[in-house]
């Protein structure tokens, strides 16, 4: 499973690389064309349906790298004061809360997919199916509760020195122990 999930995290950020590709070249082509007083619509609808996909393809990704919002202040108090399992909690509790947010977010943005392609509701200028730009946000938003499902499974079934050291703490400790930090404080409190 591990094989296919890093094989699919290539995928998705060699996917979300090119579509960035594409918005920077659909930017600039909208910026040229307003210099040269040819506003280009088409350029504009594109680059927002490509913005939809860049941020919902690449939420799940920051996710799974620790990078979305948490509460840092409580983790690194809990972390430096050893309370494993009130760690553990929290952890547990944000993640929750973004799974809720991700189920709620991809059954509505599912429904509304559905009816826009059920509608045959298109796109003012290039009139694609408004369908495809909603899309990525379905995707997007199913893909980061299957993250985190597999966060959960992993805050509770691993060790508490890989837990801590999902949070940075660890590798802070081992780089003080490294330079006899610690060392001095243990000679100094015998």
């Amino acid at each position: 499973m591990k094989g296919f999930s890093k094989k699919f995290d290539g995928f998705a950020a060699t996917f979300l690389a090119l579509i960035s590709l594409a918005a920077l070249i659909f930017c600039n082509i909208s910026v040229f064309a307003r210099i040269i007083s040819k506003p280009s619509p088409w350029s504009d609808e594109l680059l927002r349906a490509v913005f939809i996909w860049v941020f919902y393809l690449a939420v799940p990704l920051a996710f799974k790298e620790d990078k979305l919002v948490g509460i840092t202040l409580l983790e690194e108090f809990l972390g430096k004061k050893a309370n494993k399992l009130a760690y553990r909690l929290l952890k547990t509790f944000q993640a929750l809360v973004v799974l809720l947010v991700a189920v709620i977010l991809a059954y509505e943005s599912f429904e509304t997919m559905v009816q826009q392609f059920a509608g045959n509701e298109l796109s003012p200028v290039l009139q694609f199916p408004q369908g495809l730009t909603t899309m990525g946000f379905v995707l997007g938003t199913v893909w980061l509760a299957i993250y985190v499902i597999g966060r959960l499974v992993h805050i509770w079934k691993s060790s508490d020195k890989e837990l801590m050291a999902g949070n940075g703490l660890s590798e802070g400790e081992e780089a003080l122990e490294k330079f006899g930090v610690n060392e001095k404080k243990s000679k100094e409190e015998q």
